[in-house]
């Protein structure tokens, strides 16, 4: 029997706010920065820090046992730019167990969207919360489309998978999340760089950003799928059992898939699938063909010219 889902109502534009009270719900322990303890749910490992401006940075570590869901609710407070970018892989050889492989997701925090956290898996992300109205001030070092977006009326979300450039940023972040001494300066440079690249991915995958309104419920069912979908790589999804999964016809489950992330369910799976040989290829001692046959290509040689179309270059070429 599935374990019920924990609901748990937020406001994205106030994540202190949002770790105080949980912690106070669950006898946790917040000291104004760090949360980190476990109760019979799971256990958490969050650091946030609110810098002037009103910009939030922060990291956040979590396995549950029982599954949650978080509920962001419409608001009339200023517009906030919401960046949340997960991560995946071993730091420091903490003991691997599932996790998932978010990639880059950005979006209006003021909007109403829920997001499910399953039971059983290690999560890990960084966000980074900017109030609209601060980004005047980084005009200038911002690319066109990327200021745009932000001063485009409707509702959006932008979603890209992780380049390797952003992810070294944010595992910085967790390198030194226990070191109390300098985790705040470095949480507020590296997201920084963040934006400033994201700016650029920005205005070079422009066709990505989705400029209409999503109903929120869509938007759950699509963050849903796009985490079944980063669960197994060992072969390619069925479209016609992700319809029955989530009750939706081909068409639509295809064409709110589209919406969401700008590409179709089968290319985003290949896409990351290969995103996960290339992290498994720089932070593991697995063979070329292990990870080959792991991830369900057919043969090494497949997995090569898969490989070199998407990174041009060879997989043999990482571990020189």
């Amino acid at each position: 029997m599935s374990k019920e889902i924990i609901e748990i109502k937020t406001t994205d534009y106030d994540n202190i706010g949002f770790f105080k009270k949980f912690s106070q719900e669950r006898n946790g322990n917040w000291d104004g920065e760090m949360l980190n303890f476990t109760d019979h749910n799971g256990t958490y490992q969050v650091v946030t820090y609110n810098y002037p401006n009103m910009i939030n940075v922060g990291v956040t570590d979590i396995y549950l046992n029982q599954p949650f869901m978080a509920v962001n609710e419409s608001t009339d407070q200023e517009k906030y730019f919401s960046l949340r970018i997960g991560f995946h892989g071993n730091i420091s050889n903490i003991p691997n167990s599932t996790m998932n492989s978010e990639g880059i997701f950005m979006y209006d925090a003021t909007q109403p969207f829920k997001i499910t956290y399953p039971a059983k898996q290690r999560t890990r992300w960084m966000s980074i919360r900017v109030p609209y109205s601060f980004f005047k001030d980084w005009n200038y070092l911002l690319t066109d489309s990327f200021s745009r977006l932000l001063t485009e009326n409707p509702k959006w979300y932008f979603y890209f998978r992780l380049p390797s450039h952003i992810e070294s940023l944010v595992r910085d972040c967790f390198m030194i999340v226990n070191d109390k001494k300098i985790r705040k300066s470095i949480f507020y440079s590296r997201a920084y760089e963040i934006i400033a690249r994201i700016s650029i991915l920005v205005e070079d995958q422009g066709q990505f950003i989705v400029k209409k309104n999503i109903h929120a419920d869509d938007l759950s069912l699509m963050l849903q799928l796009k985490e079944y979908l980063l669960q197994d790589f060992s072969q390619p999804p069925s479209i016609e059992k992700l319809s029955k999964k989530y009750h939706m016809s081909i068409s639509k489950i295809q064409r709110s898939f589209q919406s969401v992330y700008g590409i179709s369910i089968l290319k985003f799976f290949n896409q990351h699938r290969l995103e996960e040989a290339q992290r498994q290829i720089k932070y593991t001692d697995k063979t070329l063909l292990t990870i080959s046959e792991e991830l369900g290509f057919n043969s090494l040689p497949h997995f090569s010219s898969a490989f070199k179309k998407q990174f041009n270059e060879n997989p043999s070429d990482l571990r020189k």
